[in-house]
């Protein structure tokens, strides 16, 4: 006779079954969580209601190895937009936007790159002649003219060269004129050179003779005083004082323009491949201007000197692209040649597929439509060379 079960030999063994049964169970669903993790992207989850990013950080990426194919039509929207957000309330415009991996630096105003800006949009209006973009200049032009909103222009920049651009335009309205005109007058230059300036003899306001740096010579100019340190201001003003000249035709102007150019010129006969890239073509832009106010084509063959040598070397700065597309420009307006306005639209159209910040990045909203310089791991937009580079595209490509 089979003895009968046990009660508590099959409690044990349904207790058993129920553990293995808990242990299987438990791990199908972790092998169903893992291959559901494993399928999921790092972007799927885009819920950041729990934890936020500030309203400033994005993710920046580095210099794009694969050259896209940006449409100018394209950064001229997209860097307008962007100009009209780069205001503080009272619609000054801030200098740059700064931004690392994480987070973008708070903007400072600046009272002088907004000139550069009114330019571009202004060579904006020269092609499209919308009238909102005419309303949007004289707007930015009464603010500058308001010594509330912007109490001093010390100049660091061109000023009245850009203004001058602006005036002189068929485009331009009466109004804008006599507020580009009050806005040039507003311009502050800096005191030790003006100090300079009127201690000089009318011997030494005679333009320079730059033939001996045609022939890679040095100049030493005796009655001239200059510090290698100032030699972009100097190239700068000269233009300024050029474009004052050109406006109003009070030799006074252009005799002060001579003496900022022979500072230039002394600077680079002693200092040469010594100085930046950006500090010769700035030079070579001025040598252009010197040459539309005397007519005497040495000034031009120097710029072109200068241009030969140094377009020959990669861009690897905005800025420095920027002043060679500028100076690209500006000598197919002197010489009518073809060939200077295609380079200025391969400057330009190299940047664009570069450097234009027209992607939506991984951890951005949106791209800024905008170009960006790159220092290690921070993107700097500047208003300056955005405005410049939006005006060269009005004027050369569209």
């Amino acid at each position: 006779m089979e003895p009968n079960p046990s009660p508590v030999s099959d409690k044990n063994n349904r207790s058993l079954l129920f553990l293995v049964g808990g242990v299987a169970l438990f791990i199908l669903i972790l092998l169903i969580i893992i291959v559901a993790a494993k399928k999921r992207t790092p972007t799927q989850n885009t819920n950041t209601s729990q934890n936020p990013l500030p309203k400033t950080a994005i993710t920046t990426k580095p210099m794009p190895t694969v050259v896209k194919t940006v449409p100018l039509s394209e950064t001229s929207i997209g860097i307008l937009s962007w100009l009209d957000s780069m205001k503080n309330s009272a619609g000054v415009y801030y200098g740059s936007y700064q931004c690392t991996a994480k987070t973008c630096e708070k903007p400072v105003v600046s009272y002088t790159a907004g000139i550069a800006a009114i330019w571009g949009e202004f060579q904006q209006f020269s092609k499209t002649k919308q009238s909102s973009l005419s309303q949007r200049i004289l707007k930015d032009l009464a603010t500058y003219n308001n010594k509330t909103s912007v109490p001093t222009l010390q100049n660091d920049f061109w000023h009245c060269k850009f203004l001058y651009d602006i005036a002189s335009s068929a485009t331009s309205t009466a109004e804008m004129k006599m507020a580009a005109k009050n806005l040039c007058d507003r311009a502050q230059y800096h005191p030790a050179d003006v100090t300079d300036i009127a201690k000089l003899t009318v011997h030494t306001l005679n333009a320079p003779d730059v033939s001996s740096l045609l022939k890679k010579g040095v100049i030493m100019d005796s009655e001239i005083t200059a510090n290698s340190e100032n030699f972009d201001r100097y190239s700068a003003y000269a233009s300024d004082f050029i474009a004052k000249y050109l406006w109003t035709g009070d030799e006074q102007y252009r005799n002060t323009a001579y003496v900022y150019y022979r500072k230039a010129v002394q600077v680079y006969s002693t200092m040469k491949e010594k100085a930046s890239v950006y500090s010769i073509l700035l030079f070579a832009n001025t040598s252009v201007d010197m040459y539309k106010t005397t007519k005497s084509d040495q000034y031009k063959q120097l710029a072109l000197m200068l241009k030969t040598k140094y377009d020959q070397k990669a861009c690897v700065r905005i800025e420095d692209c920027s002043m060679l597309a500028y100076l690209d420009n500006e000598l197919y307006k002197v010489t009518q040649d073809q060939i200077y306005r295609t380079q200025a639209k391969t400057v330009i159209g190299g940047l664009a597929n570069q450097i234009f910040d027209a992607d939506t990045y991984s951890g951005e909203l949106q791209g800024k439509k905008a170009y960006r310089s790159f220092t290690n791991d921070v993107s700097m937009y500047s208003t300056r060379m955005n405005g410049i580079l939006l005006g060269l595209t009005a004027e050369t490509i569209q």
